[in-house]
């Protein structure tokens, strides 16, 4: 696929080739090309020819890593790129919010020539919870008045690089610290509009616990933690009591047949 403009969206994989399948149609499907790695983390040998023979029919460029985890593939396809070069990770399962996404970013990029973008994302499905990000920076997004999902973030390489990049030891919320790191360094431009339909289920959304330890961490390491330990403790319980609510619920709307997106809607992560 022909790269028109600077922006090049990564996309890691391993093993689930019917959720990276839903990705790359959507990336078939926008109007405007755009250059598309795909960092295949040691999927099992089946799989790897079902990805690199998709990836090469949609002109995607795939590449194969050996299994470190999913933030060394991530840190693995921005040593691909150039530091000028804007950067959209969107991970197997995830897709563009319509067709005419991809020029919308660029037209954005062409505009603003800002480091870093926001936008929101769209949690679930078409209809599911979207998330406040107005007046986003480091300190609200740290203290969860801003729901900034990585799929929402646009930067630049050069930007992601002086952040630290993704920071390995981390199980889970590596993009949330790097998020952090990039806010502070560079002030973002803001749009409400959903770039990305992300999908539910995975690791961050099931495992509360970790998740607002991670993140936790996260802000005592670039500085953003609240004022008094006590208060910053008591936010990571919060954080904790809403996703495990949350999941109760989706347990119950299942078997209720509620709608699915119920739950997103009263408790995002």
């Amino acid at each position: 696929m022909k790269n028109i403009s600077n922006f090049t969206v990564i996309t890691i994989v391993k093993d689930d080739v019917a959720a990276f399948v839903k990705t790359l149609q959507s990336v078939a499907n926008q109007v405007t090309p755009i250059k598309h790695l795909v960092i295949d983390g040691s999927s099992r040998p089946e799989n790897q020819d079902l990805i690199r023979s998709a990836s090469d029919a949609n002109g995607s460029q795939h590449i194969y890593q050996e299994a470190k985890g999913i933030y060394a593939a991530m840190n693995f396809g921005l040593a691909l790129c150039s530091d000028d070069e804007m950067v959209l990770y969107l991970n197997a399962g995830d897709s563009f919010a319509a067709v005419n996404t991809t020029q919308m970013i660029i037209n954005d990029l062409n505009i603003n020539g800002s480091e870093i973008y926001l936008y929101s994302c769209i949690f679930g499905q078409l209809d599911g919870f979207i998330p406040k990000i107005e007046g986003a920076s480091a300190k609200s997004v740290a203290r969860g008045e801003a729901l900034i999902c990585h799929q929402g973030v646009i930067a630049s390489a050069s930007l992601i690089r002086r952040a630290g990049s993704f920071d390995e030891t981390y199980a889970i919320s590596a993009d949330h610290k790097l998020l952090l790191g990039m806010l502070q360094l560079s002030s973002p431009k803001i749009f409400t509009t959903p770039i990305a339909l992300v999908s539910l289920g995975g690791i961050s959304d099931q495992n509360c616990t970790r998740l607002a330890i991670e993140n936790s961490r996260a802000r005592k390491e670039t500085g953003t933690s609240f004022d008094s330990r006590i208060a910053d403790k008591s936010y990571t319980y919060y954080r904790i009591a809403r996703c495990k609510s949350k999941l109760i619920i989706r347990k119950l709307e299942k078997y209720l047949g509620l709608p699915t997106n119920f739950a997103q809607k009263i408790f995002h992560r």
